[in-house]
């Protein structure tokens, strides 16, 4: 066995300069030895990739050609990471920060307690120190998720089985579908509350607020689709789980047309209705084709 395993950190920038710098600062004051930050830059316009190339002399970019999305993005940097010898591999949202010094360490201690482990998250807090994720479980589609989605550690051998994330869903429910793949592989979970990070949150998404809701609606219905096949559950369960899943989204839509901010709220409006239209119909192998996560 590797003595001193390599850990890839794979971030996505679009656009997000400081944030990006936020968290690669950040890293760099994990003590763990052997850590090689990797940042994707999904087409950047705002010249942010060549301020972090002239910050970041040491670390290593790819810079996409084309807007590829958070899916497909994540996957070229996995890939990179794979054939450049990735032991464990961290896939984390760039705006994240005040990641505990030992974070590395200390997740490496779990895998190898347990090498039936695939993953393993930490707690997650906000900008000011709220909880986003502690040890409580929460319950999603008939899932215990007792990791924070907003950035964990997979071991390499996990991508070598079950392939990356599924690029049909370009974002959201991307995470939940690879640990659904992931455990039905054999592979467990496990959170490490003595570590932690800081996550902003909406960072990649506030700026389109109709195509994110209308991703986000969508790929909800063909989840919850999903989980219904594989669980063996009921039309009444799958509908409210998507009502369920969808009510933040409906409550805000409602308080902006109260508020009179009704170019908001037509938008959102749209977005959800096109979502579960979409989400509904898709066709389900089309979807959920194992050739979507081909790495």
């Amino acid at each position: 066995m590797n003595s001193n395993p390599k850990f890839y950190v794979v971030l996505l920038n679009h656009n997000n300069y400081d944030y990006t710098k936020d968290c690669i600062n950040s890293l760099q004051t994990c003590t763990y030895s052997n850590i090689k930050i990797l940042v994707v830059d999904d087409c950047s316009s705002d010249r942010s990739i060549d301020n972090l190339l002239l910050d970041y002399p040491d670390i290593e970019f790819i810079q996409n050609i084309k807007n590829l999305h958070y899916c497909k993005s994540f996957n070229v940097g996995i890939r990179h990471a794979l054939s450049n010898g990735a032991d464990y591999i961290f896939l984390v949202n760039n705006d994240t920060k005040d990641f505990s010094a030992n974070y590395f360490e200390v997740v490496l201690s779990e895998f190898l307690a347990d090498d039936s482990l695939g993953m393993v998250g930490s707690m997650c807090i906000d900008y000011v120190g709220g909880v986003r994720r502690d040890a409580t479980a929460s319950i999603r589609f008939g899932l215990i998720m007792d990791t924070p989605t907003e950035g964990y550690v997979i071991k390499a051998d996990v991508f070598r089985k079950i392939g990356g994330l599924n690029e049909f869903l370009i974002i959201y429910m991307e995470d939940l579908d690879f640990i659904v793949r992931m455990r039905y592989a054999g592979f467990k979970t496990k959170i490490n509350t003595d570590i932690s990070f800081a996550h902003m949150g909406g960072v990649a998404t506030s700026k389109r607020p109709y195509y994110s809701t209308y991703l986000r609606t969508r790929n909800i219905v063909l989840f919850a689709r999903k989980m219904k096949r594989l669980d063996k559950r009921s039309m009444f369960w799958m509908i409210n789980e998507i009502r369920a899943n969808l009510m933040v989204t409906i409550k805000t839509t409602v308080s902006l047309s109260i508020r009179g901010d009704f170019r908001r709220s037509i938008g959102l409006s749209m977005g959800l209705f096109k979502g579960i239209i979409f989400g509904s119909f898709i066709d389900f192998t089309k979807a959920w084709s194992q050739e979507n996560c081909v790495l």
